[in-house]
């Protein structure tokens, strides 16, 4: 990874690595919470009508709105987890870190 990349996308990097089978739960709640600030900060770096950015924030809004609880099982914490950070990645990209 870039050395001057941001840390929203170093931290969708690093959650995107972690394994289902290999990482604890605790450790997949951090990373989804950290994605979690990301997002909201993308999101509302962006103006509304920003470009084409309708579907990202369609999906980003969709993320932070169906967060899984406690009870959840790993998989659908890992699995929203993986969503989040490519949504952070994208948006990212996009320009919103910066």
């Amino acid at each position: 990874m870039h050395p001057t990349a941001s840390a929203a996308r170093r931290a969708a990097e690093a959650a995107l690595v972690l394994q289902l089978g290999t990482t604890r739960r605790d450790d997949l709640d951090a990373a989804a919470s950290e994605l979690t600030v990301h997002l909201e900060a993308l999101l509302s770096s962006f103006p509304p009508g920003a470009g084409d950015l309708g579907r990202l924030r369609e999906e980003g809004a969709h993320l932070l709105a169906e967060r899984p609880g406690r009870d959840a099982l790993p998989y659908s914490v890992w699995a929203h987890m993986r969503a989040l950070a490519r949504v952070v990645r994208r948006l990212d990209s996009l320009g919103g870190g910066e």
